[in-house]
């Protein structure tokens, strides 16, 4: 799952990390979310949209820095 957002993904990447998810970040604008059948349950599939979900409606995303590190 891949979701776009034009000029806070670097900021959105972060708050989801400091909540538990591991997103994969790729420049300009794309936030990567990779469920596997195989390894992931319902539930946590789940809980990931649910964090990205309050992560944008509650702009959390606000408290973190812009900033690109060499790893995001």
């Amino acid at each position: 799952m891949a979701v776009e957002h034009e000029t806070e993904a670097v900021r959105i990447n972060e708050a989801l990390r400091k909540r538990g998810v591991i997103p994969d970040f790729r420049f300009p604008n794309v936030i990567r979310l990779a469920p596997v059948a195989l390894y992931n349950t319902y539930h946590e599939i789940w809980k990931a949209v649910h964090h990205l979900k309050a992560t944008v409606d509650l702009r959390e995303y606000e408290g973190f820095s812009g900033h690109r590190g060499p790893v995001a």
